[in-house]
């Protein structure tokens, strides 16, 4: 026969019954929290390659940035240069047409 210690506790079978369900709950969380855990650290896996992907892209448009500003700055020095032979070309011209009259 079953006995109660205090008035209002249920007998131990029933905790016993409870105390399984609760077991059953934390086993389930403790599970879900793993996959979670596991499906997050492949995700921050995929995360990291593809962050040095890009990164590496980065770093090959510097150096396309920096080819090209020394092709501009080579072609700045060539307009410039054909600027000032156009000047004194005319420069020349303007004088030989003032010297023939």
């Amino acid at each position: 026969m079953q006995t109660v210690a205090e008035k209002g506790e249920m007998p131990m079978e029933l905790h016993e019954g409870q105390f399984k369900r609760i077991d059953e709950r934390f086993d389930d969380v403790n599970r879900r929290i793993s996959e979670a855990k596991e499906d997050t650290d492949r995700r921050l896996g995929e995360v990291k390659g593809e962050i040095l992907e890009v990164k590496g892209e980065v770093r090959e448009v510097k150096g396309e940035v920096g080819a090209l500003r020394k092709g501009m700055e080579t072609l700045h020095g060539g307009i410039h240069q054909a600027t000032l032979a156009l000047w004194i070309g005319s420069a020349g011209i303007a004088v030989a047409i003032l010297v023939k009259g």
